[in-house]
């Protein structure tokens, strides 16, 4: 026991400079070493950008869980390439805290970017809200939309679930969907039919 302990206050004090996490601006905290810890052990890779000008300059291919990094990177690309119009998610779209998923939609949103799920994607519990931020929204169908909401009020917490619901409503969703998305139990699926999609104003479907 002894051993873990030392193991563990290694692990914490060593793991911003394993990732590079500075500390200036406020960038460091416990909340977000404690995120880094999460997608250690989680084995799912950090969110990915993938931009390739020589193919299409207007699509940035976004893959993996949205997390405090995500935020700065996603900066940068922008103003370096001030071409790009679209995100496109591919594979998996996750999240693991509530602040930096609603910052990079706000983002996606002041950008006026356009969204896409790629053919076969799964988007996670509040990384939907990711995909919602786009100003048109299409789905490649079959994609799976998969609130299983695994995790859900530890990510939002209870006192942000307001600003859920004001972004939603914002981004054009209907009540309905709204009142389903919030009041979904943890470990409950909720995968979305191409009708509903349309149905509730998530997206247009591209078959």
């Amino acid at each position: 026991m002894k051993y873990l302990k030392i193991s563990l206050v290694s692990l914490l004090f060593f793991l911003p400079f394993f990732y590079g996490i500075k500390y200036t601006k406020g960038e460091f905290s416990l909340s977000n070493i404690s995120n880094e810890i999460q997608l250690l052990f989680s084995k799912k890779q950090k969110l990915k950008f993938t931009y390739n000008k020589s193919v299409d300059p207007r699509i940035l291919i976004l893959e993996g869980v949205v997390c405090w990094e995500s935020i700065e990177e996603f900066k940068r690309i922008i103003q370096e390439y001030p071409k790009i119009t679209t995100i496109c998610f591919n594979r998996y779209i996750g999240a693991i805290d509530f602040f930096s998923i609603i910052q990079l939609c706000y983002m996606v949103r002041k950008c006026r970017m356009n969204t896409v799920l790629l053919r076969g994607v799964k988007v996670d519990n509040v990384a939907l809200l990711l995909f919602l931020s786009g100003k048109n929204r299409k789905v490649c169908w079959p994609s799976i939309i998969d609130q299983s909401f695994d995790g859900y009020v530890d990510i939002v917490g209870e006192s942000n679930i307001e600003k859920v619901e004001r972004f939603m409503c914002e981004s054009g969703i209907s009540n309905v969907f709204i009142t389903r998305f919030l009041e979904e139990k943890a470990g409950e699926e909720c995968r979305l039919s191409s009708k509903e999609i349309v149905q509730y104003g998530i997206g247009s479907i591209i078959n």
